[in-house]
């Protein structure tokens, strides 16, 4: 079950930035992120829908900051089977 909302959650931040920032530092995060996934063959499905919301330098910062933290973490972390990990990467988000 664990596994379950922690890749729900993951996505949902992935699909925020893909779907929700239109300016090159928001695209350049959802890259990083989706490639950091593709490198731990993570299969994502992204959605085409809703609008896109304005890439603001605040909203740039953001999105680079996690990016980083997904990039940082490991594929088990990613994948839901390194609990420490999801803790590591959740206090990295948050302290973005």
């Amino acid at each position: 079950m664990k596994k379950i909302v922690m890749a729900c959650g993951l996505l949902g931040l992935l699909s925020a930035f893909a779907a929700g920032c239109g300016g090159n530092k928001c695209e350049a995060a959802a890259d990083k992120i989706t490639a950091k996934y593709e490198g731990c063959s993570i299969d994502l499905t992204t959605t085409d829908g809703g609008e896109g919301a304005e890439c603001t330098d605040e909203a740039g910062k953001l999105a680079e900051c996690q990016a980083n933290c997904f990039d940082a973490a490991s594929c088990e972390t990613l994948k839901g089977e390194d609990t420490d990990g999801a803790l590591e990467l959740a206090d990295c988000i948050s302290k973005c």
